[in-house]
């Protein structure tokens, strides 16, 4: 076992009830490959607090690696709810979407994201992808239909 699944385990010893060490050791289980281990430690992390929309955020994401995307939307819709200003959560739902090819939840997902001031590469370039498939798409609504409703401010306080 390396030194920083070690330092996380005895970070999990001294505060029991602490959910951000398994957090942390989902986001190193999932860089070493384990995706199901990173799984178990988001899960533990929400027995700790149910309320910690960042496990939520990162079960979505490693769902969506997965491809479960009911499951990740499901989390993802927990951790949106619990904090609808963190910008990052809405480009995590518009990368899913893309990968759905749901164009018009993906665009506004992505507008929604960078409108919160994430500064992403990618999340521009998705979302110039559903702006170039839904100008190609016969049929297509301009008006997506998404699985929560979505809130927009200008700007976000720092979230853990």
């Amino acid at each position: 076992m390396n030194g920083a699944l070690l330092s996380q385990e005895e970070a999990t010893r001294l505060n029991p009830n602490d959910p951000r060490p398994h957090l942390e050791q989902a986001r190193l289980l999932y860089a070493q490959g384990d995706l199901n281990a990173a799984l178990e430690q988001l899960a533990q992390a929400l027995t700790k607090n149910p309320n910690y929309a960042p496990a939520y955020a990162e079960q979505a994401f490693v769902l969506g690696r997965l491809r479960a995307f009911t499951e990740a939307q499901q989390a993802l819709t927990s951790a949106l709810s619990l904090a609808p200003l963190v910008g990052e959560y809405h480009a995590l739902a518009g990368h899913l979407f893309t990968l759905q090819e749901a164009w018009s939840a993906a665009r506004q997902a992505l507008q929604t994201a960078l409108e919160l001031g994430v500064v992403s590469a990618e999340t521009h370039s998705e979302l110039a992808t559903s702006l170039n498939r839904l100008a190609t798409l016969p049929g297509q609504s301009s008006r997506p239909t998404l699985p929560w409703r979505w809130t927009r401010a200008p700007s976000m306080p720092g979230c853990n």
